[in-house]
């Protein structure tokens, strides 16, 4: 049996304003933009990167690190130093990348 309640009948309120759901996903591409574009520069600057050095230049956690690294990797922008992983620099593509992303944050294209 169905308790009634003096909201029943009336139309469902909409729970965010039309919208909303752009600004969340514009914010959300503004983080990633300011994470790749940090992680790159970090690398340009200090030739070589590990998830540790993101993790105290970035405050970052070392999931978050190494996730992001991969991402980067897997994008082309970053390729490990070794075999072995665990320390990776800028590939070509990476350096061009670096600088399409500076020349979009100071609104220059």
């Amino acid at each position: 049996m169905q308790k009634l309640t003096k909201d029943m009948g009336k139309e469902p309120q909409a729970l965010a304003p039309l919208g909303s759901t752009e600004l969340q996903l514009t914010v959300t591409a503004n983080k990633r933009f300011v994470r790749k574009l940090s992680i790159l520069e970090l690398t340009d600057e200090m030739e070589i990167i590990e998830p540790m050095t993101l993790v105290n230049h970035l405050d970052m956690t070392y999931g978050a690190a190494k996730l992001a690294i991969w991402r980067l990797q897997k994008a082309g922008y970053l390729e490990p130093l070794t075999t072995k992983g665990g320390r990776w620099v800028l590939t070509n593509k990476g350096y061009d990348y670096l600088e399409f992303l500076r020349r979009n944050r100071d609104g220059k294209q």
